[in-house]
């Protein structure tokens, strides 16, 4: 039996005051500026949808009970010098662990800077649309295994005025038990041309979901493996992503379906 199944994971800025602000209370990417929505995985669109929007609606209400407004409107927003370089001590450099690129592309080839008279002013930040692959074949049989019949044994023993008792377990004469048990093997169906051919086929989605502007980390052909398969993480989480999503899912779990 083959279980092909996709997820949804989206990045996004928390607002505060009509600023960006540090999530409150919210599960967050390693640039901690962006917070993190991820929906269960599943085998179907409804499924797919409602496990991340069920998910998404209860991270905008903790939002709103923290005084902060979720924002992905255009799948990227513009943070000055000065933002960016607070931001940067509070957590480090950002970095894409594992991250891969099917195209070549190194990321730090690229640049989100905004600069001015040879001076950097602000950068563009991006908000991801991460979408996970995991297809497994699930092989189940039952089979026998022979036990031997054991019995409790009471061995009395003293050591000068105390006594005591060792319980030990004996081999019976009867006949061997047979127990019958499942045996489930699971081969996982990713492998890399699988991979290739999914990314490649992803990428033919950025020309009519990405902003109109390079964005460093939403450049073609990014992946990252995972335990369960990988996730194509190029498209950007903008308003055009969100109220595509059925659509965007439906490709998905049809490019899975195809291998």
């Amino acid at each position: 039996m083959i279980t092909n199944k996709v997820g949804l994971e989206a990045e996004f800025f928390c607002l505060e005051n009509g600023k960006v602000a540090h999530p409150k209370g919210l599960p967050t990417d390693e640039f901690i500026l962006l917070a993190e929505a991820r929906g269960e995985p599943g085998e179907t669109r409804e499924v797919v949808l409602s496990n991340f929007l069920k998910e998404y609606y209860r991270i905008e209400s903790v939002a709103g009970t923290n005084g902060q407004k979720i924002w992905f409107k255009d799948g990227y927003l513009k943070l000055t010098a000065e933002e960016y370089r607070n931001a940067l001590k509070s957590m480090g450099r950002k970095e894409i662990a594992g991250a891969q690129n099917i195209h070549g592309l190194e990321i730090n080839d690229y640049t989100d800077q905004l600069v001015e008279d040879g001076r950097v002013v602000g950068y563009n930040l991006s908000c991801g649309l991460h979408i996970h692959f995991s297809s497994q074949e699930v092989t189940e049989a039952e089979v026998s295994v022979i036990k031997d019949n054991f019995v409790l044994v009471n061995l009395p023993i003293s050591i000068g005025d105390v006594s005591a008792k060792v319980e030990l377990f004996r081999k019976t004469t009867d006949h061997p038990v047979e127990d019958r048990r499942k045996a489930v093997a699971t081969a996982g169906r990713i492998t890399k041309p699988v991979v290739t051919h999914i990314v490649t086929e992803m990428d033919k989605l950025l020309e009519k979901f990405q902003p109109n502007i390079q964005l460093k980390h939403r450049m073609p052909g990014y992946y990252e493996m995972k335990p369960h398969g990988f996730e194509y993480r190029s498209l950007s989480f903008s308003q055009k992503t969100f109220t595509s999503l059925p659509e965007i899912t439906d490709y998905a779990l049809k490019l899975l379906y195809e291998i």
